[in-house]
C-alpha cells in the first residue's frame, strides 16, 4: 500500500511548478505499487506536500489522462495495471468532442458531471482522454472531428449539439462514435440519452398526486430534449386522462442567461391558466418560475407548486428546495464511456432511467 511507502517531498522554492513536481513524485512512487492499489486522498497528499489540494488534483488528473492512475467516483484514485492495458487495441485515445465544459454557469455541473464520469471511466481502463472543444461553426465541427478520427483514436464521444447531418458528413471509417445526451437516428452511431418522456410522466404523476388540477408546462422550444419532454407531457396527460382545458404548454427560445424570454412565457402562462402547479422542462427554467412568482406576489409552494426536470446542484439550494426528476448525469457519462470501451464495435442506443426527488417546492393542494 502507498501508506507503507516513503513518499519524497517537493522543493517549494523551485521554479518548477508545484503540480509538476507532485506529478513526478507520484509517478515514481506508484511504479512500485501493484495494480488497483489505492492512492492517499487528495487532502492527505496536499498535507504531505504542503500544497493546495487543487495542486494535487491537477497532478493526479494528468496521471489519469496518461493512464498511470484511474478514478472511481466516490471511492478514490487507484493504480492502473499492465493487465488492464493488454486487453485493448493499439489506439490508446478516446476522443471527446464537447462544448466548453469548464464554463462558469449555474447549470455547468450538468455537463461537468458527464465529462468527469467519462474521464474517470477512461482512466480506470488505462486509456487516455483526448479532449477537443467544439467549434462555433458547423463546418468547423465536421473537419475537426474528421481530424480526430484520422489521428488514430479508439472511439469518439460527441456533444449533443453534433447533429445527425454533421455525423453523415464525417469520415469515421470503422471508428465507433456515440452521441451523449441526445438520441441519434444514424445507423452505426450510438447514443446515450435520458428517458425524457418518462421524466415528464413522473413529474405529472407527482403533481396530480398532490391534488393539482391545472398545470402549466414550460420548455425551451429549440432544445431537442426539452421538446421530447413536452411531447412526453402531452402523452402523459392523455394517458392519465387530464382534461385538455386544464393544461397549457409554453415554449420559449432563450439564447442568453438573462431569462427574459422564459419569464415572459411563464408570466403569460400564469395569467392565462392560473395553474396550481408549474412543471419546467429543465431546472434553469424553474429558477425563472421562482422569479416570476415572486414578482406576481405568489408564494411557493403555498400559492404555486413547482416541479422541474434535471436536479442540477442549484436545485437543492433554492428556497424552497426544488422538487425535481433527477437526470443522473454521472451515470450517463459512465455508460457512454463504458459502451465505447467494452463493446466497441457493438455500439447501440441506450436510455438512462430517471428518478423523482421530493423536496419542498411541490406540496398537496391547500397546504
Amino acid at each position: 500500500m502507498i501508506s507503507d511507502i516513503k513518499i519524497d517531498k517537493i522543493n517549494l522554492n523551485s521554479k518548477v511548478p508545484k503540480y509538476c513536481q507532485v506529478k513526478d513524485v507520484l509517478f515514481k512512487t506508484v511504479k512500485s505499487l501493484p495494480p488497483d492499489d489505492a492512492l492517499l486522498s487528495e487532502c492527505q497528499l496536499a498535507e504531505h506536500f504542503n500544497v493546495h489540494r487543487f495542486t494535487v488534483r491537477q497532478a493526479i488528473s494528468e496521471l489519469v489522462k496518461e493512464g498511470i492512475l484511474y478514478r472511481i467516483h466516490g471511492k478514490g484514485t487507484f493504480v492502473s495495471g499492465s493487465k488492464q492495458k493488454k486487453n485493448f487495441s493499439q489506439e490508446r485515445n478516446i476522443a471527446c468532442y464537447f462544448r466548453n465544459v469548464r464554463a462558469k454557469r449555474d447549470d455547468d455541473n450538468f455537463f461537468l458531471e458527464i465529462f468527469e464520469a467519462i474521464e474517470n471511466e477512461i482512466g480506470k481502463h488505462g486509456l487516455y482522454m483526448l479532449y477537443k472543444k467544439m467549434s462555433d461553426e458547423k463546418d468547423g465541427n465536421v473537419s475537426a472531428i474528421n481530424s480526430l478520427a484520422a489521428s488514430g483514436v479508439r472511439g469518439l464521444l460527441l456533444d449533443e449539439r453534433i447533429t445527425d447531418d454533421m455525423i453523415c458528413r464525417m469520415e469515421l471509417s470503422d471508428i465507433p462514435a456515440i452521441v451523449v445526451n441526445r438520441k441519434t437516428g444514424i445507423e452505426g452511431a450510438g447514443s446515450v440519452s435520458f428517458n425524457n418522456k418518462d421524466a415528464s410522466l413522473k413529474a405529472l404523476e407527482h403533481v396530480l398526486e398532490m391534488g393539482h388540477k391545472k398545470i402549466l408546462f414550460v420548455y425551451k422550444n429549440t432544445d431537442p430534449n426539452q421538446l421530447e419532454r413536452a411531447e412526453g407531457f402531452l402523452e402523459a396527460c392523455r394517458k392519465l386522462k387530464v382534461p385538455i382545458e386544464n393544461i397549457l404548454l409554453k415554449g420559449a427560445c432563450e439564447f442568453d442567461l438573462s431569462g427574459r424570454m422564459y419569464r415572459k412565457a411563464i408570466k403569460e402562462g400564469l395569467e392565462e391558466l392560473k395553474p396550481g402547479a408549474v412543471i419546467s422542462a429543465f431546472d434553469w427554467i424553474a429558477v425563472n418560475v421562482y422569479a416570476v412568482a415572486s414578482e406576481m406576489g405568489l408564494k411557493i409552494p403555498s400559492d404555486l407548486s413547482v416541479l422541474s426536470i434535471g436536479d442540477i446542484t442549484l436545485a437543492q439550494n433554492m428556497t424552497p428546495p426544488l422538487t425535481t426528476v433527477k437526470l443522473d448525469t454521472y451515470a450517463m457519462g459512465k455508460e457512454a464511456a463504458k459502451m465505447l470501451i467494452e463493446e466497441n464495435k457493438n455500439i447501440r442506443s441506450i436510455e438512462i432511467p430517471v428518478t423523482l426527488i421530493r423536496r419542498g417546492s411541490c406540496v398537496k393542494r391547500g397546504n
